[in-house]
């Protein structure tokens, strides 16, 4: 590629594309828009939103989205030539999705068969359309969501279908939970940060390994003062360190880089954020990361029941 083609791609590819190398956010584009014709599909193609636009069903309805980042995510991580059929398995998946409108809808007078397939997923909290789910949010830039898990995808559950099942909404978040860590554990692996210290990682090919960051309790004891550092950078990954000394202090200087790469890389980034997991509540510690600069900005609550209690590290 051209140094002015070059410098056109890079002013005009998006934010959430900024993954890609040269070029290949547009080729990306046009890869998508080529699989979408090859189907007779006229959806259009929102590139600075990254979804492919839906019409309306029924025509009053708001338009419907396919979202383009995980699949933008995974095309970047394998040779271009691979590109067409890895997005045309992914549309096949989206159409399987559309296809099952009316089993969704027999769900809503089914709960016995509908509670087996309840899990509960994390997404980032901008995410659009989630305000029409049956979510809340565990911390800032969080979002839980009541979703059925199929063999092939997962779907979103509507409060159409819940209000049919006259549960309670924290029972069926319960419910959720308990089928995620009915799942195979996801592998733990402890990683080690520049300077030493280890943080565990727990990774899974499960698009609820970081819905376990709601059941931390399992893997970080309850009775530890200052609890743990947690992270869910991708729907694959939760990364956690439990609180002991101020050691903490260059843990989260190599924490949080470490965090913004796995976001950015995907598949199905989340957030880049840190969290304080104590006593089974989850706190935001808000971060930004400009070039090699770290702004890190802790609540009050962190520093005083915290970082001010805790003690420098042993030495030999």
């Amino acid at each position: 590629m051209g140094f002015l083609a070059s410098l056109v791609d890079h002013f005009t590819r998006p934010a959430w594309a900024g993954f890609f190398q040269a070029g290949q956010y547009g080729a990306f584009i046009k890869a998508v828009q080529a699989e979408l014709a090859r189907r007779g599909l006229s959806y259009p193609v929102n590139g600075p939103a990254g979804v492919v636009v839906l019409p309306p069903d029924p025509p009053e309805r708001e338009p419907g989205y396919w979202g383009l980042t995980n699949l933008a995510q995974n095309c970047a991580q394998i040779p271009e030539s691979e590109w067409p059929a890895l997005i045309r398995e992914h549309f096949d998946r989206m159409e399987r999705i559309g296809s099952r409108g009316e089993y969704l809808d027999s769900l809503a007078a089914n709960w016995e068969e509908a509670r087996t397939l309840l899990k509960v997923r994390i997404y980032p909290a901008d995410l659009a359309h989630l305000e029409a789910t049956v979510s809340h949010e565990p911390a800032p830039g969080l979002r839980a969501v009541l979703v059925y898990d199929f063999p092939d995808s997962t779907a979103t559950v509507y409060p159409d279908h819940t209000s049919g099942w006259k549960i309670p909404e924290n029972d069926l978040f319960r419910i959720a939970l308990q089928n995620v860590e009915a799942e195979e554990e996801p592998e733990a692996t402890p990683f080690d940060l520049p300077g030493g210290a280890k943080i565990q990682v727990l990774h899974g090919p499960s698009f609820f390994a970081a819905s376990r960051i709601l059941s931390l309790e399992r893997y970080v004891s309850t009775d530890s003062p200052f609890g743990a550092l947690v992270g869910v950078p991708t729907r694959h990954s939760l990364l956690y360190y439990p609180i002991q000394g101020l050691e903490v202090v260059p843990v989260i200087q190599a924490f949080l880089p470490l965090l913004d790469r796995l976001c950015d890389e995907g598949p199905g980034s989340i957030t880049n954020q840190l969290y304080w997991w104590r006593y089974g509540h989850l706190n935001h510690l808000p971060s930004r990361i400009e070039g090699r600069q770290i702004h890190f900005s802790p609540p009050e609550s962190f520093v005083s029941e915290c970082l001010n209690r805790l003690k420098e590290p042993e030495t030999s």
